[in-house]
């Protein structure tokens, strides 16, 4: 993101913050379409030229032809940095989305919009219902910033989980070295290539949780030799070291031989790719978001152990999964399908990823609960930096008393809402509660 003299979110109130941020992006948004449209416009301009340059040059016989061939390098350079503008742009509409639903909150106006949370309801829970956590309106909905669906879930899960004492302490400390991180939120807003890769945790547990693919250790040592035997029939071929006739039985036979252990492995290798697709589309916004907390600095306790629980090991071992899916997907490429049948490409990789799987099982799961708690820090961090006034509990070791000065419901708006005392300890146990000023 190019850089800007944007107000400290330390000295400056939320609406100010957002409101320079928002503007700051929808002008970097404006500039990056302008500029794929510039380049879709030349881009344009261009073939047409090149097909009237070519139209005339074998109709008048006049023109060389060649200069035809230079249009290509020009049409290949401006595709990229169309390439560049629209992932750029994609990048900064989700920021102005952001800022503008921060807005939104502050102003009370985001009910139509965010996620709402309805699967999360459960009619048989103690308090959910009564305290609207989730639903259209809802505690969720206001809540919820979360770019993935594994750090939906974990905030969902923590509205409706009471943490101990200790967990509640440390989380608060974390909420609140968080609360004025905005470029670490941007952050999250802007990982991954697309909005609709968001990162369910449901995807990946149903691969981690799939039966084994039983594969004999013995394959992957037999598979190799043979694809690379393959290549060898036929480079020998290639530098006429073995006759023609002599290469077309050798190579059908031994073609033959790899359709066999293909074969043998075919059920295997099916559930392998079929299981890998739905989590492999999640990788990339995966890795980015693990990079970040990799790359962080934190003081919380609770957030140095989140990073710990990621490490190096996380991003680095993403980054090698997401490689083997990519190398198995060029078996699709027209160009490479015979060469991928001799060199058994789909059943050597669909091997790779299993024992990828099958080493880092545990592992994943740590990460995704890591990613899950850290998004979920952040969207009650962004409520704490848009509502500074509003304190942290203060939690008592021992005892039940609930004492609360100007106490408001968080869904009400701040601006209107009737605030009142409450006091609840071992001399009044209970309190009837009636009339519209006290209905929030």
């Amino acid at each position: 993101m190019e850089s800007m003299d944007l107000p400290a979110p330390q000295t400056t109130g939320p609406r100010e913050v957002y409101g320079a941020r928002l503007a700051h992006y929808t002008a970097q948004h404006g500039a990056a379409s302008a500029r794929f449209h510039n380049g879709l416009l030349l881009l344009l301009v261009l073939a047409a030229a090149t097909a009237l340059f070519l139209f005339a040059s074998l109709r008048l016989r006049a023109w060389p032809t060649w200069p035809v061939a230079l249009a290509l390098p020009c049409a290949a350079g401006l595709a990229q940095r169309m390439g560049r503008a629209r992932r750029r742009a994609e990048r900064l509409r989700r920021l102005v989305e952001f800022y503008q639903r921060g807005l939104a909150r502050l102003d009370h106006t985001w009910m139509s919009s965010g996620d709402s949370g309805e699967r999360y309801q459960d009619d048989a829970h103690l308090f959910s219902a009564d305290l609207d956590l989730f639903g259209h309106g809802s505690l969720f909905q206001l809540l919820c910033t979360a770019r993935t669906g594994i750090g939906k879930d974990t905030l969902a899960r923590w509205l409706k989980t009471p943490a101990p004492r200790q967990e509640a302490l440390a989380r608060q400390a974390a909420i609140a070295e968080l609360r004025p991180r905005l470029e670490a939120r941007e952050a999250i807003v802007r990982a991954g290539a697309h909005t609709f890769s968001d990162c369910d945790g449901d995807t990946f547990e149903r691969w981690l949780s799939d039966p084994p693919a039983r594969f004999p250790a013995w394959a992957p040592w037999i598979a190799l030799p043979l694809s690379l035997g393959a290549l060898t029939i036929t480079a020998l071929a290639f530098l006429h070291l073995i006759p023609f006739a002599l290469f077309t039985r050798c190579f059908a036979a031994w073609a033959a031989l790899e359709a066999l252990f293909a074969y043998a492995f075919r059920d295997p290798v099916d559930q392998v790719l079929e299981s890998v697709t739905m989590p492999a589309a999640d990788l990339g916004i995966l890795i980015q978001l693990l990079r970040h907390i990799e790359a962080e600095h934190f003081d919380a306790p609770r957030l140095r152990a989140l990073q710990d629980r990621v490490g190096r090991r996380g991003p680095t071992a993403l980054v090698h999964l997401r490689r083997l899916v990519w190398l198995l997907d060029q078996r699709r490429n027209d160009m490479f399908t015979m060469p991928s049948w001799l060199l058994l490409w789909g059943t050597q990789f669909a091997m790779a990823i299993e024992r990828w799987r099958e080493r880092h099982r545990q592992a994943l799961r740590t990460w995704l609960e890591a990613l899950g708690e850290y998004e979920a820090f952040h969207a009650l961090a962004a409520y704490a930096f848009e509502h500074p006034s509003d304190p942290f509990a203060e939690l008592l070791e021992h005892g039940t008393v609930l004492d609360a000065e100007a106490l408001a419901h968080p869904l009400l708006d701040e601006r209107t809402a009737v605030r009142n005392h409450v006091r609840v300890d071992a001399a009044t146990r209970f309190l009837v509660v009636s009339g519209s000023n006290m209905s929030g």
